[in-house]
């Protein structure tokens, strides 16, 4: 009985010992500042308009082919 208590004793230190290095790693993480500018260049980003991708017009237009495809067959 006595070992088992050793035994838990000894893992409870060393939980506690991985508590006290998780939360030094954490708190070094927590720490870090953002890079130099990058609020500016996300604000940059969301102040240009987007732009209209011709790739996805031509997406648009294959689907809709498809779908006034399988209406014909169907029909058919």
């Amino acid at each position: 009985m006595d070992e088992d208590n050793n035994r838990d004793a000894s893992q409870a230190k060393a939980n506690d010992a991985m508590d006290r290095i998780l939360d030094a790693v954490l708190a070094r993480y927590a720490a870090v500042e953002p890079r130099p500018g990058l609020e500016g260049r996300i604000l940059a980003n969301l102040r240009t308009p987007p732009e209209s991708s011709s790739a996805r017009a031509w997406w648009t237009l294959g689907l809709t082919a498809a779908v006034a495809a399988v209406i014909v067959i169907s029909i058919a």
